[in-house]
């Protein structure tokens, strides 16, 4: 049998709002679907928890940075660095 303890599904959302913002990703999976639905990265910046989610975010943002470790406490720090 399979057990699922994790699930993830994308939903509708009115992307507008991340422009001028920092976009935090938390796996590759997430950074695709940014890539997806941002209206437009050069206007983003995106703060990754590793260099594999930052890869599939692809290129084009504004500014990007990777989380010293991939923990959610070094996520936030590389987010708050790009927001200065």
């Amino acid at each position: 049998p399979t057990l699922v303890v994790y699930a993830s599904d994308a939903v509708a959302v009115d992307a507008t709002a991340l422009i001028d913002s920092v976009a935090l990703v938390h796996s590759p999976r997430a950074a695709r679907r940014l890539a997806e639905i941002a209206p437009d990265p050069g206007r983003i910046a995106v703060a990754a928890i590793s260099t594999a989610a930052l890869d599939a975010a692809g290129g084009g943002w504004r500014a990007t940075a990777i989380a010293a470790r991939p923990a959610d406490a070094a996520l936030i720090e590389a987010a708050r660095a790009l927001a200065r």
